[in-house]
């Protein structure tokens, strides 16, 4: 009856413990950003982005450089950035992870959503 008890105990405890956990996590602050994705390359497809430490935003889709700034605000990463010659309008965007990944939803949290890796 014992080892019964501890043996649910055990596998109620793994279920809800954190490497247990799959599911989107929203980003909700500057300091989990910072810890999550600034200075790793966060990738999609051919594009290959940096969110780097002093709000600058830097790398590569396909064959065009990619320039920006970055901001956190309000649970929103907010950027402006351009890709080649195409600037893209200012955008603030929900940020939410699961493991490796990391869900960027456009429009406040309301747009289009891409699932990128973290690298």
């Amino acid at each position: 009856m014992v080892k019964l008890i501890s043996t649910a105990t055990l596998a109620v405890a793994i279920l809800f413990s954190g490497t247990a956990y799959a599911g989107w996590e929203k980003i909700k602050t500057e300091a989990e950003f910072n810890t999550l994705i600034v200075d790793k390359h966060v990738t999609y497809k051919a594009c290959d982005i940096v969110f780097e430490k002093n709000g600058e935003m830097s790398g590569k889709c396909g064959k065009n450089n990619v320039k920006g700034v970055w901001q956190f605000k309000n649970g929103l990463v907010c950027r402006q950035a351009t890709i080649g010659n195409k600037q893209y309008n200012p955008d603030c965007q929900l940020y939410e992870v699961d493991g490796n990944n990391v869900k960027i939803t456009r429009n406040r949290g309301k747009g289009e959503q891409f699932v990128w890796k973290i690298r």
